[in-house]
């Protein structure tokens, strides 16, 4: 054996050592992106529509992978996007003019005016006294709070990131505050209390047709087809499946994030003891109230008044300006807010450019070709895992609803799927795959970024929990629906 031979893998081994874990996954990913582009370009795809998937895909597992932080993730993407003239400036610019990037943001300048005045912290407190300090009693109590204003707020953004997580949040800092809580436990509780929130709120979104701004769009584009479902036909049809759905979800998400408090008695006293020293409610949290009832009425009663939910959100934020509850410093200072404002824009941007660009329309076409038609029954429940499943490629429900839903609605018919619960299917599913991933909905990145749970453990929950919705709302729910209709 020569030297050389000897000397090449310690020579490997050292260069290693030298270049640093995020180079050396940077450029794996660079290098599969290189791969994709140059020996798997469909003919039916323009260059540049097939550059922009790569690039799309490329990002997505960048942020898998975590080469750099999410927010330096996507502006290189953007410089990709730029160096290789897939798009311009102004359209890379696009996403921040996003009306959902600035519910999101205005949702966490919101939820840091609960957390300020102490009124989350009061509303927390309540919580542990009157559900109890137990995981599943906490759980359920965010999860029945986040149903019933489900029905009356027609964002799961504003009612999740506005409204549930600020409570979420000043709840969990109580957890951490009592003596006995050791830092393992009080994370696990933090992390199974965040997802259970976020999947609760895409069951939420599932049950009324009022609870999330892509059902009414679902039901627009079903009507082209001669359906008609009214709000009561959609909320009782998800009314068994949705209700199993709540029920089984803190013991799934438990079992796969084991979590305990092993002190409850002492967080329920110290609750008791912190609402007692808070006293009377303050100027700060009346103010905050004022502007929240506000909130409400403009949220629910919208699109009666003419006002979008983003719209009501930005006033709001002004609104506690105006009152000093909020000052600008403390909009300034919201750092994980305008991170995720910046990579949650970048994303949309790319979805949107993707079924501009004929892309998404592309990969529906070859999908259509494979759906089995011995049976209407096999062929919905293919079309709707298929449906379910192409949602990690966007990053907005409202953007998939736009692309796909037409498609695979008209699919579905076609195979003699009954209209009715075609669209159904179709629609509450496309409240349900929300849940897939950190950046599938409003309330993912809300939530994600207050970096309770990883970005594994939330991809892993996601694929799990997207498994048991898929078994209940297509195995149950069509049992049910043979009741009802």
């Amino acid at each position: 054996m020569t030297t050389s031979t000897i000397s090449l893998p310690s020579k490997l081994s050292t260069l290693r050592q030298r270049i640093p874990a995020q180079y050396l996954k940077l450029i794996g990913i660079v290098a599969f992106g290189w791969l994709l582009w140059y020996f798997a370009q469909p003919e039916e795809l323009s260059p540049q529509g097939w550059s922009l998937f790569v690039i799309f895909v490329s990002t997505i597992a960048a942020i898998v992978i975590k080469p750099l932080a999410i927010g330096g993730v996507c502006l290189l993407a953007i410089s990709t996007l730029l160096l290789t003239k897939t798009l311009d400036l102004t359209t890379c610019l696009h996403g921040f003019s996003n009306d959902l990037i600035w519910l999101i943001l205005s949702a966490c300048f919101l939820a840091r005016a609960v957390i300020k005045t102490g009124f989350g912290k009061r509303v927390a407190y309540l919580f542990i006294t009157l559900c109890g300090a137990s995981p599943f009693g906490l759980s359920y109590g965010l999860l029945l709070s986040s149903i019933t204003m489900a029905a009356i707020i027609p964002s799961t953004t504003a009612r999740t990131g506005g409204i549930i997580m600020p409570v979420l949040a000043a709840l969990i800092q109580a957890i951490q505050g009592t003596s006995k809580a050791s830092t393992k436990e009080s994370n696990n509780t933090a992390a199974f209390l965040t997802l259970t929130v976020f999947h609760g709120s895409v069951i939420a979104s599932a049950l009324f047709i009022t609870a999330n701004a892509g059902n009414p769009i679902a039901i627009k584009f079903a009507a082209s087809h001669g359906v008609s479902i009214s709000w009561a036909m959609w909320a009782g049809a998800a009314l068994v499946p949705g209700l199993i759905t709540i029920a089984l979800l803190p013991v799934l998400i438990r079992y796969f994030c084991p979590c305990s408090i092993a002190h409850k008695q002492e967080v329920a006293a110290h609750a008791k003891e912190e609402l007692h020293a808070m006293g009377r409610v303050s100027f700060g949290e009346k103010g905050l109230i004022a502007v929240f009832s506000l909130l409400l009425g403009l949220w629910s009663l919208g699109p009666l008044l003419g006002v979008h939910a983003t719209e009501a959100a930005i006033f709001g934020v002004a609104a506690l300006l105006i009152i000093r509850v909020l000052e600008w410093k403390d909009i300034v200072a919201e750092e994980l807010a305008w991170d995720t404002f910046f990579w949650l824009a970048t994303l949309l941007m790319m979805a949107s450019e993707l079924q501009h660009q004929g892309v998404t329309t592309f990969f529906t076409s070859k999908i259509v070709h494979i759906i089995p038609t011995s049976s209407w029954q096999l062929a919905l429940t293919c079309i709707s895992c298929m449906y379910f499943y192409s949602h990690y490629l966007f990053a907005s429900t409202t953007a998939h609803i736009s692309a796909m839903f037409p498609p695979f609605l008209a699919l579905a018919i076609a195979t003699g799927a009954p209209p009715e619960i075609a669209t159904l299917t179709l629609g509450f599913l496309s409240s349900l795959f929300g849940g897939l991933t950190n950046y599938s909905s409003g309330p993912a990145p809300i939530l994600f970024a207050q970096g309770f749970v990883d970005i594994k453990t939330w991809w892993k929950i996601g694929a799990i929990t997207s498994i048991v919705y898929l078994l209940i709302w297509l195995g149950i729910g069509p049992l049910w629906w043979r009741v009802l209709f």
